[in-house]
């Protein structure tokens, strides 16, 4: 009646829990072993042992309810286990089972623990499931996990942005944007408290996962890849909007280069109109902010995202009401230097008011 000890283990922890004769008295038990809180069971004569605590929200399993086919339910938020092979078959995140061993009418129960890179693998295969379907409560348990089996929540992060790469019919969006001033408020203001530090990663992978859900993708990018990067060649195809051509550049300048390679035409493409009511200039330069803060991991995650976002993005300098945009840009020299009074704008309409802009071109902290 000896359950093997899983591959996945690399040293067994053989512990004695309780007889075999209390448990056909009691049907069921709970032995703390190892800093382990571990329910054992006596049902339709064979014996099961898995962690006491809901792996939702830690209610205790030996006050839920056993019905036929050993299926276990959780009775406070009815999520289902089956014993038999381990599945969670309403909720999420998975139980741990515990192998056994009968040993002179004693249960004996191995409480290793598997590796930590094995922890972290199937912590990440459940943030995965939980980005998927944005279940926000498991993504933090699950990254809480990662964390805990030695994990660094950046390389979850990095993941993440990989799963939202196909998600995002228009390339980036706030979520990646507003991540490098999360990842400040890790390091300021939660930096004393190990779990108020993951709660910044969580929003963010939370609002990724939102974005890709809402979208009700795949929208993939392709994985064509030019055989040379050419900075011209590459600027020209996102001012022409072919996405197929640029993205084709954009991996090319990534293998050859980086993303510091692409950062010059990305610039000058972004500031060539007025688009997206400026978003495109600041998702560039919080795009390299946080490739900055992920060590160049997330690269083409961050980057070819962006450039799709340059290639669909609305430009509104080409409409009436921002056509005088391009001109001003192109007329300021910073050699105004007469500082318009605030007044002056009240009624201004744009072009007037651009007019106004660049006669201070030459004393900017007087406009500001």
């Amino acid at each position: 009646m000896q359950t093997p000890v899983s591959p996945q283990h690399t040293k067994a922890n053989w512990q004695k829990a309780i007889s075999l004769a209390k448990l056909e008295e009691r049907t069921k038990a709970i032995v703390k072993l190892d800093g382990k809180q571990i329910l054992v069971l006596l049902s339709e004569g064979k014996i099961y042992a898995f962690n006491n605590r809901c792996p939702h929200e830690g209610f205790p399993l030996a006050e839920g309810t056993l019905s036929e086919g050993c299926i276990l339910t959780c009775n406070w938020h009815s999520w289902r286990f089956n014993l038999e092979d381990g599945e969670t078959l309403v909720g999420g995140d998975t139980l741990r089972h515990y192998p056994h061993d009968i040993r002179d009418g004693d249960i004996w129960l191995d409480v290793s623990d598997p590796p930590p890179e094995a922890l972290r693998a199937k912590a990440l295969a459940g943030l995965r499931e939980a980005f998927d379907e944005h279940d926000y409560e498991r993504i933090a348990r699950e990254l809480a996990r990662f964390e805990r089996a030695d994990g660094d929540p950046l390389e979850a992060l990095t993941h993440a942005l990989e799963w939202a790469m196909d998600g995002l019919e228009f390339g980036t969006t706030h979520a990646q944007a507003a991540a490098p001033d999360w990842l400040a408020l890790r390091s300021t203001i939660a930096a004393g408290d190990a779990t108020d530090r993951l709660i910044p990663v969580v929003e963010i992978i939370g609002h990724l996962s939102w974005d890709v859900l809402m979208q009700k993708g795949p929208f993939l990018i392709p994985a064509d890849e030019a055989e040379q990067f050419d900075a011209d060649v590459f600027e020209q195809a996102i001012e022409d909007e072919n996405e197929p051509l640029a993205l084709a550049q954009a991996r090319a300048g990534l293998r050859a280069g980086g993303g510091q390679l692409l950062r010059a035409p990305l610039e000058r493409a972004s500031l060539r109109h007025y688009q997206n009511f400026g978003h495109s200039v600041i998702y560039l330069d919080k795009a390299y902010e946080l490739a900055g803060i992920l060590g160049g991991r997330a690269d083409a995650a961050l980057l070819l995202p962006l450039v799709r976002s340059l290639c669909q993005t609305a430009r509104e300098d080409l409409i009436p009401e921002f056509r005088a945009y391009g001109p001003a840009l192109a007329a300021w020299d910073g050699t105004g230097m007469d500082a318009p009074d605030p007044g002056s704008f009240r009624g201004k309409g744009v072009d007037a008011a651009l007019k106004l802009v660049r006669a201070s071109s030459g004393r900017r902290q007087a406009l500001y």
